[in-house]
């Protein structure tokens, strides 16, 4: 009913049955259900890599049902004529107590972009919650070549964000109406956050926190000058809200009065866009692992002329979009880093007003700026700017080779 391919191993009686199984579904673009016990990490990477194999935009979410070991038996004891495991055999050869020693917690690290836990708080209403939230959030892609959006699913603009991670559940269960955001009045400019504007990932490991960028203050101007900012970032929506808080702390933005005016409220909203993990597309090892992604543009914006993503990754941009891509130095943790303000003067040198038709060699403008303030930082001055000519010189900067063709 819900175009789902149920694939289950009781049935079909072994794996290998249920991978060609899979494949099938796959190919005839099914959303496809492994039911198995997959309980350690070995066994679940053969789903993960299979679905990765047969179609390059597949989605792994995983499903763990946390039922009591004790209830385990107990359903295990009343089962008949059940073909894997029935009350005798778990008596003989205790199936339960192996698995429980045997299992693996599923981490989203393995290659899920979510992960569904039964028996917490965050599901209240059990298991047919559960089932309605999977069903509303894994429909935004569907299964065919492409992965063009089923629904009309447009990233939340998270006017909630600075009210806390607590909120992301619910945060996490809108679908605003409309597939697109709308640039054909602002330009829009998109910003990652791992090593652009907060610590990456494993120096958060270490510091055991999200630190954020020296600088970021300088982004209200943008806001101010009537640029509308989001974030794009291959992160969970979980770990998209929580640097935003994070952001907005460092803003001063995170206790909102909730008698002010709504023209101030709306003032404080810095990231009026999200597009977090599901919004991008797996690219498999395009940066030498499995569960590489890339931020797509043109799928998400009304006029992708009128977008920049500022990113410190370069293959995180589709070929044909490049030339909406600034490369922004990756920042390496350090105090006395100064690039999110270059960055902003850079932007506001380069594009006149927040109305500008094009930006795409404002793009190329920015990130030359960055490259040769990041050099002169290091010492090299003379070396990035060999030739003679100045930052202002097309011959200098290359950008006379520059060829843009109106999309």
């Amino acid at each position: 009913e819900k175009g789902w391919w149920v694939v289950c191993q009781d049935h079909l009686g072994s794996k290998e049955a249920c991978v060609r199984e899979m494949k099938r579904a796959l190919d005839r673009g099914k959303s496809v259900v492994i039911d198995r016990c997959n309980h350690t990490k070995q066994q679940r990477k053969v789903w993960i890599t299979e679905a990765v194999r047969s179609t390059s935009h597949a989605r792994v979410y995983a499903l763990c049902l946390n039922v009591d070991v004790d209830e385990c038996r107990k359903r295990v004891a009343e089962r008949e004529n059940h073909p894997t495991l029935n009350a005798e055999e778990e008596q003989k050869f205790n199936v339960v107590e192996k698995f429980l020693s045997e299992a693996d917690e599923v981490r989203n690290k393995e290659g899920f972009l979510k992960i569904y836990r039964t028996g917490g708080k965050e599901y209240k209403g059990g298991e047919d919650e559960i089932i309605q939230r999977i069903l509303r959030e894994t429909s935004f892609f569907s299964s065919s070549p492409g992965g063009k959006l089923r629904v009309g699913a447009q990233p939340f603009s998270p006017s909630q964000a600075k009210q806390g991670a607590a909120a992301t559940s619910e945060i996490e269960g809108l679908v605003p109406k409309g597939s697109q955001l709308d640039s054909s009045k602002h330009v829009i400019l998109l910003f990652d956050l791992n090593g652009t504007l907060i610590n990456k990932t494993d120096k958060r490991k270490k510091n055991k926190g999200i630190k954020v960028r020296p600088g970021v203050n300088a982004l209200i101007q943008l806001h101010r000058r009537g640029f509308v900012l989001g974030v794009y970032s291959s992160s969970t929506l979980k770990t998209c809200v929580k640097a935003i808080n994070r952001l907005m702390e460092e803003l001063g933005w995170e206790d909102s009065d909730p008698e002010e005016e709504n023209e101030k409220k709306e003032e404080k909203v810095l990231f009026q866009h999200v597009l977090h993990r599901e919004f991008c597309q797996l690219m498999p090892n395009i940066a030498g692992s499995a569960w590489d992604t890339v931020k797509p543009l043109g799928q998400y914006l009304s006029d992708i002329n009128k977008c920049i993503l500022f990113d410190d990754d370069e293959y995180k941009v589709l070929e044909k979009e490049k030339h909406h891509h600034v490369l922004v130095p990756a920042w390496a943790g350090n105090e006395d880093d100064d690039i999110i303000t270059q960055l902003v003067d850079s932007t506001l040198k380069h594009i006149s007003t927040s109305e500008d038709e094009d930006v795409r060699l404002a793009a190329a403008k920015i990130s030359l700026d960055l490259l040769e303030h990041e050099e002169m930082k290091k010492g090299s001055q003379q070396q990035a700017i060999a030739g003679g000519g100045g930052t202002d010189s097309p011959d200098a900067t290359g950008l006379a080779n520059l060829s843009l063709q109106t999309t």
